[in-house]
């Protein structure tokens, strides 16, 4: 994998800052290792080149089938349509409200104790100058964004919160970030 990722050339990160609630801001310069460099691409290739990682190691991959069931069974037992395969891992790459995470409990259902649903979007957006080689992590109530520049002309934003946030973020997100981040003063 490590190899794979260098002969993409990554957008080397050189430093990483935090945002609370309260506006307050923590940078910290990461440390230059030529060997093991903090480095940002594009999610689509990381996924890419562990799914090829994967075939190399001999996994057997099943792409576009639709899990109906997942349970534990002394090994996992997954079932789709077309078959029923059991595993001795299991690996929930499959997102925050997934198949994976309802069976282990990790999402919201009513009942299961957790008070909010929240939801993950990303997108890619231009390359944003203020930013250069930094990645940004801010809190706001309700949730949390990160953005990062990928390369030299765009940057990508992760957004967890609220399902409205989320789509008021994904339709206006200059209006959002003056809604939540940057009038959040807690």
């Amino acid at each position: 994998v490590d190899e794979s990722l260098r002969s993409k050339n990554p957008f080397t990160l050189s430093r990483v800052s935090f945002l609370n609630r309260a506006g307050h801001q923590c940078s910290i310069k990461i440390p230059s290792m030529p060997l093991r460099p903090f480095v940002a691409f594009p999610r689509s290739e990381f996924d890419a080149i562990l799914l090829n990682n994967a075939r190399i190691k001999g996994a057997k991959i099943r792409e576009g089938r639709t899990v109906h069931t997942v349970e534990w069974m002394g090994a996992w037992s997954i079932q789709s349509e077309e078959e029923t395969i059991l595993a001795d891992y299991l690996v929930g790459a499959d997102g925050r409200n997934s198949m994976v995470s309802r069976v282990l409990g990790a999402t919201h259902t009513p009942g299961n104790g957790r008070t909010h649903e929240r939801v993950a979007v990303q997108w890619n957006c231009m390359y944003q100058e203020r930013l250069n080689r930094s990645v940004l992590m801010a809190l706001f109530e309700g949730g949390y964004f990160g953005i990062v520049n990928l390369d030299e002309h765009s940057a990508n934003i992760a957004l967890v919160t609220t399902p409205r946030r989320a789509a008021n973020a994904v339709r206006d997100f200059a209006r959002f970030f003056d809604e939540t981040i940057a009038s959040n003063k807690t």
